[in-house]
């Protein structure tokens, strides 16, 4: 169709004003946006100055002739790494373009006979149809971006690999050297947990570092996990006529209110933030049984660099920047094709300045508290533990659980079909609870592996056994 909407696109200017004024109108939103600021490279490396936020020095009282003391500067310290590349390409499928044609045909037979809110109406609607490719790859980019961030902010760490980037052989992991907490007082989905008691040992934590937490972020599961724990649940009541009559659901104004009353701060609730991934699947980058303790209100920049077809564009191609993502399209003897480049890594400056609570580990030496009148059972700290190591190498962990009321000892068996892979040490009992060592050995693997196993944990008045998941992963080393 040679006066068609699409061919009009070819020609810079409108495909420029099409990007741009389309994604004003966007629902599509970079999260990342209202976490971190952008700063430019020229050579797509980077070095950043780590971010320190410690308390002032205090300034020294000196004599009114003497000299002033000379004091020797801290080292500036700095991370250094490359930018990222991202970039996808999309050939425009002919069935969609069909039905383009389709639409926009019919929109012209008919535009005569609508008033001026139809016309804009039915437009509309033709445009969002067009739109939608070229909306998925402006915002691609910001995906991977918030990806990378949130996945920093919750966990330290930054991951890229077969799973989450399946169109491409790139992949690696790093781990930035946030301070990352065990829970001090029971795994948060356990009712014997002390949350508030892991707040103050966080806060703590911080002020001998001269550092002060600003705020507490968490998902609504780690909230609702916190909310259940008999140190909280027990604290709220309601009361009739001045009686207390029965324990009171806790929500976040509750837990705000007593976190205050003890001079700790409040927590602040996360979205949900679904994604999907290159094979359709979804992924919530808000991750649960993690909290995150923030001494600054920023901890990380994006650090941002230029494509090369930004400043030598090829021919019979047209461009449009949004967001620093260079979005293209052109049209060969293949077909239409659409396209972009960015360039962009978080890199988190503040590292320091935030600290990260696992609730779904726990330290130890943690001994629970003993009720003699609880029904006999084993509670494991963890329903699943994972192990990780190269092939040829061995991983053990050491899984701890607490007792009441057991009789006799307590029995741990393997099952499954990768059971041989995994061993058991000795069961160590202590003062209402106890641990024992599992080691995986996977010996020599094609490629990356997986095994699973079962192991369950009983005693003689404890029916039926505690099952706790083992996960291993064995890494090709060849």
């Amino acid at each position: 169709m040679p006066n068609s909407i699409i061919q009009k696109l070819l020609e810079p200017k409108a495909f420029d004003a099409f990007i741009q004024e389309n994604m004003k109108i966007s629902t599509y939103k970079a999260d990342w946006k209202g976490e971190m600021s952008v700063e430019y490279e020229p050579s797509k490396a980077y070095q950043a100055v780590l971010a320190e936020y410690a308390a002032a020095m205090v300034g020294s009282v000196i004599d009114k002739n003497a000299e002033k003391p000379t004091h020797q500067m801290p080292t500036a310290r700095e991370l250094v790494g490359a930018i990222a590349r991202m970039g996808d390409e999309w050939q425009m499928d002919n069935d969609r373009l069909d039905r383009f044609y389709y639409l926009e045909g019919r929109y012209r037979s008919r535009v005569v006979n609508f008033s001026d809110e139809q016309k804009k109406a039915e437009f509309a609607k033709l445009i969002k149809f067009l739109f939608d490719p070229f909306e998925k790859a402006v915002i691609a980019p910001h995906k991977r971006i918030d990806m990378l961030y949130f996945e920093g902010l919750f966990n330290g760490t930054q991951t890229v690999n077969a799973n989450n980037n399946k169109a491409s052989d790139v992949a690696y992991s790093y781990e930035f050297g946030v301070q990352r907490i065990k829970t001090q007082f029971g795994q948060w989905s356990n009712p014997y947990a002390r949350p508030v008691d892991d707040f103050q040992y966080v806060v703590d934590l911080a002020a001998a570092k001269g550092k002060s937490v600003l705020k507490v972020r968490m998902s609504k599961k780690t909230f609702r996990q916190l909310a259940t724990t008999n140190q909280l649940k027990d604290h709220f009541v309601v009361k009739l006529n001045g009686i207390d009559v029965s324990k009171s659901d806790v929500g976040l104004n509750h837990v705000n209110t007593y976190l205050q009353d003890k001079l700790l701060p409040t927590i602040e609730i996360e979205p949900d933030r679904f994604i999907t991934l290159a094979d359709g699947s979804s992924v919530n980058l808000t991750k649960d049984d993690r909290v995150v303790f923030m001494c600054a209100t920023r901890v990380a920049i994006l650090k941002a660099a230029d494509p090369l077809e930004m400043v030598d564009p090829l021919p019979n191609k047209v461009y449009s920047t949004y967001d620093d993502n260079l979005v293209g399209m052109w049209r060969d003897s293949r077909g239409r094709f659409i396209d972009y480049e960015m360039w962009g890594t978080p890199v988190f400056t503040g590292r320091n300045e935030y600290f990260i609570l696992k609730t779904d580990e726990v330290e130890s030496t943690f001994v629970p508290p003993v009720d003699p009148n609880a029904t006999p059972r084993i509670l494991p700290f963890k329903t699943a533990e994972s192990f990780e190591c190269n092939e040829g190498a061995s991983d053990t962990e050491v899984i701890s659980f607490s007792t009441q009321g057991l009789t006799g000892k307590v029995k741990a068996v393997l099952s499954g079909a990768n059971k041989a892979l995994f061993t058991l040490g000795d069961i160590e009992m202590g003062v209402g609870g106890g641990s024992i060592e599992v080691t995986y050995t996977p010996g020599a693997t094609a490629g990356d592996a997986t095994h699973a196993a079962k192991l369950t944990l009983s005693a003689q008045n404890v029916t039926p056994g505690v099952e706790i998941t083992l996960n291993g992963t064995s890494h090709d080393v060849a």
